[in-house]
């Protein structure tokens, strides 16, 4: 159950341009709702310059798509 105060995915992406990134070579692993997640790699590999191999990305669902949709989807995809 989601606590209703916590913070959304939304609010994570926004929070990312702004917040103060650590010196040094860095890893991202991100993973969440598949919007979020392109969101948050393009940021880092285009305004913040981590180099894309350092980034591992999995979007898990599509805002609106229950898993079922998610899967007919791909399947389509796939097909063609």
């Amino acid at each position: 159950m989601r606590d209703e105060n916590a913070p959304s995915a939304l609010d994570a992406v926004r929070a990312v341009p702004e917040a103060e990134l650590p010196d040094g070579t860095p890893y991202t692993w991100i993973a969440g709702e598949s919007s979020c997640v392109r969101a948050l790699r393009r940021h880092l590999v285009q305004e913040r310059k981590f180099d894309r191999k350092r980034v591992t990305f999995v979007g898990y669902w599509r805002r609106g798509l229950s898993e079922e949709q998610l899967r007919e989807r791909v399947e389509e995809e796939d097909a063609q």
